[in-house]
């Protein structure tokens, strides 16, 4: 949230969790929904989850994945729009049944983000400026 009100973003908390975390608007007046997930790195991989259901239900042009990467010195963002997203679920990257599994990894000598060891995805990271 506080990432977004930094970049001059109108933010606000829902109260009911129904697969979206923050309605966020910008200063055109643009809304757009935001789903924030974090994880922490465990054997050189951040581990998510996104219920179907949630996802499913919020398949929209305006809603956006915000994936918090707590590193050991670092905070870093994964910011990939809802159609990248899909488009992940279509060609099989993303997978699952009730709940996509996403797990990230990080090569540091490649410096890449990979998204379950297919889809390089290091252009959506710390990228807000996507959210427009």
């Amino acid at each position: 949230m506080s990432e977004l009100l930094f970049r001059n973003f109108n933010v606000s908390l829902m109260t009911v969790d129904k697969g979206i975390d923050l309605v966020a608007a910008n200063e055109a007046g643009k809304y757009f929904h935001i789903q924030v997930k974090t994880a922490n790195i465990k054997e050189g991989v951040f581990s998510f989850g996104v219920k179907r259901k949630a996802f499913d239900a919020n398949n929209s042009s305006q809603t956006f994945y915000v994936f918090v990467l707590h590193g050991q010195n670092k905070n870093d963002y994964l910011i990939i729009p809802n159609s990248i997203l899909s488009n992940c679920i279509a060609m099989d990257i993303i997978c699952g049944i009730d709940t996509y599994s996403l797990r990230v990894s990080y090569d540091s000598k490649t410096r890449k983000y990979t998204l379950n060891s297919k889809q390089d995805v290091t252009i959506h990271i710390n990228r807000f400026g996507q959210i427009n």
